[in-house]
């Protein structure tokens, strides 16, 4: 009932104007013939609009409702009296009360509404067969309006249960979007994004509402997706660079289905599926590296001694030839070749071994903060370092930040990265330290190249001249042995315009 509250509060302003009419004129009003005088025609509409607006302060409820359709009923018998009986234009007001029962109420009050209307529509004409007509309409429309309702009833109890199951598939997509561990972007037949899950959203590092209804390529550069492509149904996994709002790369796995109509085969878009494999793509470049040293561990455990003995046969000989008092001068200079070479070697073969053999150390809480400080003067006055002429700064978030590692490692591993980065043609070398035990070597050198940085860890790999290319690699072992990892950022964008480069080490946090 509450929905018909409005209806009835008009209804009760209809009759405020028409009790103001009926006192206006009422005096000049002649009722010929009629056994009511103007006077009471304005009593009774007095008394039908009071209950009216009376009833607008009650709870609305079926029996008040239907005391104002009786108070109808009486109006309409009254103004059916006085205008003609029988030959009244007001007669067809009773059908229409009938057929507003089944409208209102839509339960037994509403033939109890539809025998009012009888009752009342003979008292206002009289018995007789001249109420037969009147009766037989008021029965029919008010016995149709009944069925159509029933009809209606069952319409909108058919609807709401077909949006019921519409709402909770809707809702079950909604969750397996949200839950599928994919990012899931919709594409149009034009081109343009309809639709990204929370998944994407996260690996993304967008809002959907950024990129509706906008080409893919804005979201996604480098990635053009044409929808009638007809090859695009059968494309295979490939994997991109995504560059992220937050200037990461990511190594981006994705895969993409045509979204097909199943009447006409017309095709309607595409559905882009995608996943962040960056740290599955590094971990199997870390399985790789752990396979690569398993076998030049097995490899150098095998030939060490093979090459060391010989090594040493050769050095010593040399060293006991250049007694010889009888030597001239070229087979000196020849002898000490010879005897450099070997020791050269020697120091290869040592730094290699220390590459390739399991790290064995003592891990404690270090104070990395007091590790820098003492590698940075220890740099500062290197022979090296004074050649190469490029500023070293410091940067240390607090004087105490603990992980856990080995000190002499640690040493070994920092005077590395900054020794390498001054060797990049660098003028600036910037060192800082952080908090969360984590230590940033930046320069503005001249960068490593995009091919050279998934090999700068490998051993023997090197761009210098003199260079054995164990120095990373011995660092990489290190730092991985003390449960750290290390990133390499090439251009340094945020450190210098052009080239640079940053290498991030980070360490467990001491507890």
């Amino acid at each position: 009932m509450p929905s018909f509250s409005r209806l009835f509060f008009y209804r009760g302003l209809v009759y405020v104007p028409l009790l103001f009419v009926l006192g206006t004129i009422s005096s000049h009003i002649v009722l010929e013939g009629a056994r009511f005088q103007a006077s009471d025609l304005f009593m009774l509409a007095s008394i039908v609009t009071l209950a009216q607006l009376a009833s607008l302060f009650l709870p609305l409820k079926a029996h008040s409702v239907l005391a104002l359709f009786f108070c109808d009923a009486v109006l309409v018998t009254v103004l059916v009296r006085v205008s003609g009986t029988s030959s009244s234009p007001f007669l067809v007001l009773f059908p229409v009360l009938a057929a507003l029962g089944p409208l209102t109420f839509r339960s037994h009050l509403s033939f109890v509404l539809i025998g009012i209307c009888l009752f009342f529509s003979a008292l206002a004409i009289g018995w007789g067969v001249s109420i037969l007509g009147n009766w037989v309409a008021i029965l029919a429309v008010g016995l149709l309006s009944f069925y159509l309702v029933k009809l209606l009833m069952k319409s909108e109890v058919s609807l709401e249960i077909s949006e019921s199951a519409r709402r909770r598939l809707e809702n079950l997509q909604k969750v397996i979007l949200a839950n599928i561990p994919s990012g899931l972007v919709s594409i149009d037949s034009d081109g343009s994004v309809i639709q990204i899950n929370t998944v994407g959203e996260k690996i993304l590092g967008v809002r959907e509402e950024e990129f509706l209804r906008r080409p893919l390529r804005d979201l996604i550069p480098g990635l053009d997706i044409d929808p009638s492509d007809s090859i695009v149904g059968a494309r295979t996994r490939e994997v991109m660079d995504y560059l992220s709002p937050k200037n990461s790369i990511l190594k981006l796995g994705y895969s993409t289905a045509k979204l097909e109509d199943p009447d006409d085969n017309h095709i309607l878009g595409t559905l882009l599926v995608f996943q962040d494999l960056t740290a599955v793509i590094k971990m199997e470049h870390e399985l790789r590296m752990s396979e690569k040293l398993a076998a030049v561990g097995k490899l150098a455990a095998g030939i060490a001694h093979e090459i060391r003995n010989p090594l040493a046969g050769i050095s010593g000989s040399a060293q006991l030839l250049m007694g010889a008092t009888s030597m001239n001068e070229e087979d000196s200079q020849l002898l000490r070749i010879i005897q450099r070479e070997s020791t050269r070697l020697d120091g290869l073969i040592t730094e290699f071994l220390e590459y390739v053999r399991p790290q064995d150390m003592e891990l404690k809480a270090i104070n990395i903060a007091g590790i820098a400080k003492e590698v940075s003067e220890s740099v500062k006055v290197n022979s090296k370092w004074v050649e190469m002429g490029t500023q070293l700064e410091l940067i240390v978030d607090d004087d105490e930040i603990l992980a856990d590692g080995d000190a002499n490692k640690m040493i070994q591993v920092l005077m590395n990265l900054i020794i390498n980065a001054g060797q990049s043609g660098a003028q600036n070398v910037q060192v800082q330290v952080s908090k969360d035990a984590w230590i940033e070597v930046r320069d503005n050198g001249s960068g490593i190249p995009i091919e050279n940085q998934s090999r700068l860890f490998e051993p023997f790999f090197t761009t210098k001249e003199k260079g054995t290319g164990l120095g990373l690699a011995i660092s990489y072992r290190v730092i991985e042995a003390m449960g750290g990892t290390v990133d390499v950022i090439s251009p340094a964008s945020e450190f210098c315009e052009n080239g640079g480069s940053i290498f991030k080490v980070r360490f467990r946090k001491s507890s």
